[in-house]
C-alpha cells in the first residue's frame, strides 16, 4: 500500500475530481442576488484553480499565493483591473508590461514571508518600485447564512402528503446546507410542529 502526502497532491486528486464552488453573497441591503459559480477542478493546486476561475469566468487575470499552518491560512491575491480603471494609475501602453513586472516580483515571495511578515512590510518589500496604497484592515469571521428557519421554509415548499410519506419511508428527514455542510434533522415531532404552525415572516440575513 502506498500512502500519499496530501500536501503533494493536486486539488483534483485530493478531492476526487469534484467541483469548485464559489458563492458570492451580497449584503442584505444591496440590490443584488446571491450567485454561485461551479467549475470542474483541474490539475494543479487550489490557487491554480481559483486563478483559472477568475480568468475564465470573471475575465480578471489573477495571481494567488496560499500558505497554511495547522491553525491559519495566509494568502496574497493580485488582480489586474480593467484597463479603464488602470488609466488613472499608469500609461495604458505599458499596462501589459507593468502587470508582467508585478507578477514577476510577486513570484519571489516565500512561504515564510507570507506567514510572518506584516502586510505593509510584505508589500513594500515585494513592490518597492511601485506606489502601494494601504487601506485600513477589516476583521473577518466565518459565518454561514443557513438557519433552522430557512430549512423549515425549504420543507414547506413540499406538499404535506409528500413530507409525511418521506418521513414514513426514512424515519427522519434531513436538510443539508450545501455551503457549510450543516445538517438539520426532523423527526416525527418536528414535522408535526412544522405542518401545524404558521410560517414565520422571513427576516433579512446579517452577514459578517
Amino acid at each position: 500500500m502506498i500512502l500519499h502526502n496530501p500536501r503533494l497532491l493536486t486539488a483534483a486528486a485530493w478531492l476526487g475530481g469534484g467541483q469548485l464552488a464559489l458563492s458570492l453573497i451580497p449584503p442584505a441591503d444591496a440590490d443584488q442576488v446571491p450567485y454561485q459559480g461551479l467549475v470542474a477542478l483541474q490539475e494543479g493546486s487550489l490557487a491554480d484553480n481559483l486563478e483559472g476561475y477568475m480568468l475564465n469566468s470573471e475575465q480578471l487575470p489573477s495571481r494567488l499565493f496560499l500558505v497554511s499552518t495547522p491553525t491559519s491560512v495566509t494568502g496574497l491575491l493580485l488582480q489586474r483591473l480593467p484597463d479603464d480603471d488602470l488609466a488613472s494609475e499608469i500609461n495604458l501602453d505599458h499596462a501589459d508590461e507593468a502587470w508582467h513586472s508585478i507578477v514577476t516580483l510577486a513570484n519571489t515571495v516565500s512561504d515564510e514571508e507570507l506567514l510572518n511578515l506584516p502586510a505593509e512590510t510584505l508589500l513594500r518589500r515585494l513592490f518597492a518600485e511601485y506606489p502601494c496604497r494601504l487601506y485600513p484592515p477589516r476583521s473577518l469571521s466565518y459565518r454561514c447564512t443557513c438557519s433552522r428557519s430557512k430549512s423549515d421554509r425549504t420543507l414547506r415548499v413540499l406538499d404535506a402528503n409528500e413530507i409525511e410519506a418521506l418521513l414514513a419511508e426514512l424515519g427522519e428527514i434531513t436538510v443539508d446546507c450545501e455551503f457549510c455542510g450543516t445538517r438539520y434533522r426532523y423527526d416525527a415531532i418536528d414535522i408535526g410542529t412544522l405542518l401545524n404552525s404558521d410560517p414565520p415572516a422571513p427576516t433579512p440575513d446579517v452577514l459578517h
